[in-house]
Protein backbone atom coordinates (compact mmCIF):
# COMPACT_ATOMS: atom_id res chain seq x y z
CA UNK A 1 0.00 0.00 0.00
CA UNK A 2 2.66 2.44 -1.05
CA UNK A 3 0.31 4.76 -2.92
CA UNK A 4 -2.69 6.76 -1.76
CA UNK A 5 -6.15 5.45 -2.54
CA UNK A 6 -9.04 7.79 -3.26
CA UNK A 7 -12.68 6.80 -2.89
CA UNK A 8 -16.13 8.25 -2.93
CA UNK A 9 -19.17 7.92 -0.73
CA UNK A 10 -22.73 9.13 -0.78
CA UNK A 11 -25.80 8.61 1.28
CA UNK A 12 -29.09 9.79 2.64
CA UNK A 13 -30.58 9.94 6.08
CA UNK A 14 -33.68 10.92 7.98
CA UNK A 15 -34.28 11.91 11.58
CA UNK A 16 -37.75 12.08 13.12
CA UNK A 17 -38.73 13.58 16.49
CA UNK A 18 -40.90 11.19 18.50
CA UNK A 19 -40.91 13.39 21.62
CA UNK A 20 -39.48 16.75 22.68
CA UNK A 21 -36.02 15.33 23.45
CA UNK A 22 -36.11 11.99 21.60
CA UNK A 23 -35.50 11.30 17.91
CA UNK A 24 -35.09 8.19 15.80
CA UNK A 25 -32.88 8.13 12.74
CA UNK A 26 -32.00 5.94 9.80
CA UNK A 27 -29.14 6.35 7.35
CA UNK A 28 -27.92 4.69 4.16
CA UNK A 29 -24.39 5.08 2.80
CA UNK A 30 -22.60 3.68 -0.23
CA UNK A 31 -18.80 3.69 -0.21
CA UNK A 32 -16.69 2.94 -3.30
CA UNK A 33 -12.93 2.70 -2.82
CA UNK A 34 -11.96 1.68 -6.35
CA UNK A 35 -9.78 -1.18 -7.51
CA UNK A 36 -7.28 -2.76 -5.13
CA UNK A 37 -4.34 -4.95 -6.16
CA UNK A 38 -2.55 -7.25 -3.71
CA UNK A 39 0.62 -9.13 -4.55
CA UNK A 40 1.23 -12.59 -3.12
CA UNK A 41 4.51 -14.28 -2.19
CA UNK A 42 3.98 -16.63 -5.15
CA UNK A 43 4.23 -13.68 -7.55
CA UNK A 44 0.56 -13.52 -8.51
CA UNK A 45 -1.68 -10.49 -8.27
CA UNK A 46 -5.10 -10.52 -6.64
CA UNK A 47 -7.43 -7.74 -7.80
CA UNK A 48 -10.79 -6.69 -6.44
CA UNK A 49 -13.08 -3.69 -6.38
CA UNK A 50 -13.76 -2.44 -2.87
CA UNK A 51 -17.24 -1.08 -2.18
CA UNK A 52 -19.95 -1.58 0.41
CA UNK A 53 -23.42 -0.48 1.50
CA UNK A 54 -24.17 0.55 5.08
CA UNK A 55 -27.57 0.94 6.71
CA UNK A 56 -27.81 2.21 10.27
CA UNK A 57 -30.52 3.22 12.69
CA UNK A 58 -30.34 5.16 15.91
CA UNK A 59 -32.22 6.47 18.88
CA UNK A 60 -31.11 9.89 20.14
CA UNK A 61 -31.77 11.52 23.51
CA UNK A 62 -31.19 15.30 23.58
CA UNK A 63 -30.31 16.98 26.88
Amino acid sequence: MGRPYIGASGGVGHEYAVAEHVTVQTEYSYVHLGKFDAFTDAGTTLSDRLSFHKISTGLNFRF
